[in-house]
């Protein structure tokens, strides 16, 4: 499969899924309607100053975005489902402060003219991106973050049973990969690893956990 067939089983994947947003996530199949709990305590624990830039990394229907712009920031989400940018920009129609965009976080330069952002939250992206991807999505995250910016990642766990002997499942073109709590700081070497927490169950997906990390990204000496 190439990657224009990848990226539309990818789309028509989270293209059903927001249509049917608010059905999958009243039975649990999906995100929850509130942001995550871990998102939220490891936000809450890096005191940053209101008025910061935020940038939300497949904000989907702006649950995240909800957080970070309840916490003052001025808050961009990017997401490549029209269906979930259509979602979030109708949630923020009637307040300032949140920018929604489609990009594709795998496209080159996908995040250029944005600006530079004092935090990023990656909940749950960079586990459904191939590996062959990776390398042009860590260049996107990392030109978007200002000196001494702080990227919140929490993706799958490696140990989830889907994965089983591998460390990535593959089900009607939807890719999915878990990471280990090394493995996760790991990806981001340019980084300095300020906290990590392990095997964290969250969000409405029940009985799956999650990794996570924060992320610094020095200020030139």
């Amino acid at each position: 499969m190439n990657r224009a067939a990848r990226q539309g089983a990818q789309r028509r994947h989270y293209a059903l899924a927001y249509a049917q947003n608010e059905t999958r996530q009243a039975r649990g199949f999906t995100w929850g309607r509130e942001p995550s709990a871990l998102v939220v305590e490891l936000l809450g624990a890096l005191g940053m100053r209101a008025g910061a830039r935020a940038l939300d990394l497949g904000c989907g229907d702006g649950r995240h975005c909800e957080l970070l712009r309840a916490r003052g920031f001025e808050v961009v989400g990017v997401d490549f489902t029209p269906q979930a940018v259509a979602l979030c920009r109708r949630r923020f129609a009637a307040r300032a402060g949140v920018t929604v965009v489609q990009r594709d976080l795998t496209d080159p330069g996908a995040l250029e003219g944005l600006g530079a952002f004092d935090v990023a939250v990656d909940y749950s992206v960079m586990d459904h991106v191939r590996r062959a991807e990776l390398p042009e999505y860590r260049r996107n995250v990392l030109g978007a973050l200002a000196p001494g910016g702080v990227l919140v990642t929490v993706q799958f766990d490696r140990h989830i049973a889907a994965f089983g002997a591998r460390d990535w499942v593959l089900r009607r073109g939807h890719y999915s990969r878990g990471f280990t709590p090394r493995g996760l700081a790991g990806a981001w070497p340019e980084l300095t690893l300020r906290t990590a927490r392990r095997r964290v169950l969250d969000d409405a997906l029940a009985g799956l956990h999650f990794n996570a990390a924060v992320l610094e990204r020095k200020v030139p000496s």
